[in-house]
């Protein structure tokens, strides 16, 4: 593996396990055993490769919405469970950024657009599986659907976090 993707496989690991803030560069390029130097010769800063380490991740989670298309009804909502559930799986370093990214405004402000409206198409998603079947969408409904589909997330990293 070349230093470019060690200390992007590295920053990853260490920015979920003790954040943003609790990650240093010095600790990035330790990890990945490059030099600091070339740390931020390929990075600039920490934010820039902080914002990095979301975008190359965060394309295994949203690229599945266009498999979705051809399904409609319940069936479109029950792949669109597995499909998020699989890529949660996959990234679950991602999802653990993401979710403490809310609770620090300066760090949420580092992360790119696309990734703040990952939870609106995920809503809209689920509307489209609702009005494409037997059921119409309503406020509650949806919402109930989306706190399902977050749920079921937090209890398969649960699973995955305690058999490691």
């Amino acid at each position: 593996m070349d230093s470019y993707k060690r200390i992007l496989k590295a920053s990853l690991k260490l920015f979920a396990e003790f954040g943003f803030h609790g990650t240093s560069i010095r600790k990035i390029a330790s990890e990945a055993n490059v030099s600091l130097g070339l740390t931020y010769n390929y990075f600039g800063s920490k934010e820039d490769l902080f914002k990095e380490v979301i975008l190359q991740n965060f394309k295994n989670l949203t690229k599945g919405f266009a498999q979705l298309k051809s399904v409609n009804g319940k069936k479109r909502f029950a792949k669109l469970t597995d499909l998020v559930l699989a890529n949660a799986l996959k990234s679950k370093d991602v999802l653990t950024i993401l979710n403490a990214a809310q609770y620090h405004k300066d760090v949420r402000e580092l992360l790119p657009l696309s990734l703040n409206n990952f939870y609106d198409q995920l809503k809209n998603e689920i509307e489209i599986s609702f009005n494409t079947g037997k059921e119409k969408a309503t406020p509650q409904n949806q919402e109930i659907a989306l706190a399902t589909i977050i749920g079921l997330i937090d209890l398969k990293l649960a699973q995955v976090t305690s058999h490691v």
